[in-house]
């Protein structure tokens, strides 16, 4: 029998593969898979369509700010509204957003009608989506497997997420190179359809921690104090930017 979340696996410790006797995290995960591969493949699309509409440098490098400016801005939000809002159906929201967002563009490219505006515009909609998707999919790992399997799941997520880094431009080009960057956009947006699939079939028990109600703001202002007290995880988060923007110094929270 498929142990469930209630009735942990078999064995006395678990492993790595552990993770994959839930039903329901082995379904996401792999519908996590082919999203991420789907998401890459689009990446790679996406620029390749726009140095072909213009020759603009400025124009090309703006796709990577509509890819990284909707996780700047909507991150922190949108972990305060995961805390707020039930989260499968803010799951089903940001999936099927980016669904019709990456089909309307595919459709949109196959049709001739796409200039390089449209493609940005475009882009920077399924940035927000998956800046709205990202802090959300992360804390629905925890609601699938239990606790002592907990560390597995995560490395399993981002075993999924190299995964999908290391073939999905390279699947993007094959199609490029065959067919058109507006199929990617379609395939991209029907590998959003299947995670979306998955999560509507989810049945999410209903969780009340007890505690008095939260605003927005409740939900924001701790995660700035938590930075100033715990000064290793303003130093994490400024390495990581540091490695975002470049071998630059960004200050000496960094050192």
């Amino acid at each position: 029998m498929t142990p469930t979340l209630s009735s942990p696996a078999a064995g006395p410790r678990p492993g790595l593969r552990t993770p994959f006797t839930y039903s329901l995290f082995r379904a996401i995960w792999i519908a996590s898979l082919v999203s991420n591969v789907g998401t890459w493949m689009q990446n790679v699309a996406g620029v390749w369509l726009v140095t072909t509409l213009t020759t603009s440098a400025l124009l090309v490098a703006l796709m990577q700010t509509a890819t990284s400016l909707p996780a700047f801005l909507l991150s922190m939000p949108a972990g305060a509204i995961g805390d707020l809002i039930d989260r499968r159906r803010l799951l089903l929201f940001t999936q099927g957003f980016m669904a019709v967002v990456a089909l309307g563009l595919g459709l949109f490219t196959l049709s001739g009608a796409v200039s390089a505006i449209d493609v940005l515009g475009f882009t920077f909609l399924l940035g927000m989506g998956s800046a709205l998707n990202g802090p959300i999919w992360q804390t629905v790992t925890t609601e699938l497997v239990p606790r002592p399997v907990l560390p597995f799941a995560i490395t399993l997520n981002g075993v999924s997420n190299n995964i999908a880094r290391a073939i999905g431009p390279a699947l993007g080009g094959i199609i490029i190179a065959y067919y058109s960057p507006g199929w990617v956009f379609v395939l991209n947006g029907v590998s959003f359809v299947g995670t979306w699939m998955v999560v509507f079939r989810w049945r999410r028990e209903s969780q009340d921690d007890g505690g008095p109600a939260e605003n927005f703001s409740g939900h924001c202002g701790p995660a700035f104090g938590m930075c100033n007290i715990r000064r290793p995880l303003l130093r994490c988060w400024c390495a990581r930017l540091r490695f975002r923007l470049g071998p630059a110094p960004c200050g000496r929270c960094c050192r």
